[in-house]
């Protein structure tokens, strides 16, 4: 539900029979720090209710509307009778109108004999947050709470990921062998910020979601620092970096490394595309985190929109050509779904090229090849699938193999 690091200010809108359930949610909101526009609080003896309600709906410091959905309110609301049906008036009308859809959310505090929730009809379609039961109130409780907090706080990585991306392109300028150090950077930032322990060292429980913002933002450096080496054309430091042997913890507690290869930096994040997305007006984007990263965090002049899109596809094409280590008993399969496929409007510029038996050579230190004919062999690995896609996209990811044919690779000078 809350956003900024500023105090969120958040308006409850119910029907006066759940007073008992709003009061305690209200108190709760307040002692974790949320400014709580109630009614029963804020308005004076003598106020107009009609010009209270829509100041408080239509007030851009309110965050958010929390709905409270019970059979009293859904059905004044439907009815348009009482406070209610003013309200209903008024937040109607805003979420037809321009407002931001997720301003707007129906908590679920009350269900019919079959089991169904009352929500008034003009918001049915809406996701919404489930406390009609005491067993799954805590949960859905901090599902609201955490969820857009959790964006946020990957928002906020954007200055620690350009003083990374700084130090990237310092470091390439003075160090040959600067693909190595980012390689052996990279596996330590995934051992502590992957591992709880680093964080509170007598921590006993946890999740994978505890340290989705972390990955994230490793899978973000790790896109952008391929981004920088096609940049400045170091094909010899995309080998490094994609070949290199990565030793990484795979337990959350720590304890547990294993070897593992650049895919391991592959991160879906549940946390913002399941949970979170769907209580927003971005939830028919394919992916809100390619979005994010493509649309929202460019780092001109290098690291723009399409360099970023490009150098996620890039990963994905290039997967099956390298032979990638890793245990026999590994965590996790070998592969990168491209997430940012969608926002690349060219394709990755060198497979065309292959076409030249003298840019065939820059491919070949791509690659680890030392002649056409196993540069042809790794590319030829290379297939389309199309299994590496979005649900309900047309197409897949496109391959090398989409824009060159094998022999076709050094047949012009």
């Amino acid at each position: 539900m809350l956003q900024e690091d500023r105090i969120p200010k958040i308006f409850i809108s119910y029907a006066w029979g759940s007073s008992d359930l709003v009061l305690e949610l209200a108190q709760r909101l307040v002692s974790n720090g949320v400014d709580v526009v109630l009614n029963k609080w804020d308005l004076k003896e003598g106020q107009d209710k009609y010009a209270f309600m829509e100041r408080c709906v239509n007030d851009s410091e309110i965050m958010k509307v929390l709905i409270i959905c019970v059979q009293a309110y859904a059905q004044k609301a439907n009815e348009r009778t009482g406070g209610v049906g003013d309200e209903t008036v008024i937040i109607s009308s805003e979420i037809y109108g321009n407002t931001k859809q997720e301003k707007f959310i129906p908590i679920i505090a009350e269900r019919d004999e079959e089991g169904q929730p009352y929500v008034p009809t003009y918001i049915k379609t809406r996701i919404y947050i489930d406390l009609s039961d005491k067993e799954t109130y805590e949960v859905e409780y901090e599902k609201g709470s955490n969820q857009e907090r959790k964006y946020q706080l990957f928002l906020e990585t954007k200055i620690v990921r350009d003083l990374f991306l700084d130090f990237a392109e310092a470091v390439s300028e003075v160090e040959p062998d600067y693909a190595e150090i980012l390689a052996d950077t990279f596996e330590m930032m995934y051992n502590n910020l992957s591992c709880v322990k680093t964080f509170g060292p007598k921590a006993g429980t946890a999740s994978e979601d505890d340290l989705d913002v972390f990955k994230s933002l490793m899978w973000e450096l790790f896109i952008c620092v391929v981004a920088f080496m096609r940049h400045i054309k170091d094909y010899s430091a995309i080998n490094k970096i994609l070949s290199h042997t990565y030793f990484l913890e795979t337990n959350i507690f720590g304890g547990a490394v294993r070897q593992n290869n650049y895919t391991a930096f592959r991160h879906h994040s549940r946390v913002v595309e399941e949970c979170y997305k769907p209580h927003t007006d971005m939830k028919t984007k394919f992916t809100l985190m390619g979005d994010t990263i493509c649309n929202q965090r460019e780092k001109l002049p290098i690291y723009t929109s399409e360099a970023i899109a490009e150098a996620d596809l890039f990963l994905y094409q290039v997967c099956n050509a390298y032979e990638l280590s890793e245990d026999e008993n590994s965590w996790r399969e070998s592969y990168w779904f491209p997430t940012c496929y969608v926002y690349a409007q060219r394709a990755p510029i060198e497979w065309m090229k292959m076409k030249s038996r003298q840019y065939c050579q820059k491919m070949m230190v791509l690659f680890g090849v030392s002649s056409l004919e196993e540069l042809k062999g790794a590319v030829g690995k290379c297939v389309y699938d199309n299994r590496m896609k979005y649900s309900g996209s047309w197409d897949a990811a496109p391959a090398i193999l989409s824009y060159i044919k094998v022999d076709e690779m050094g047949t012009l000078n």
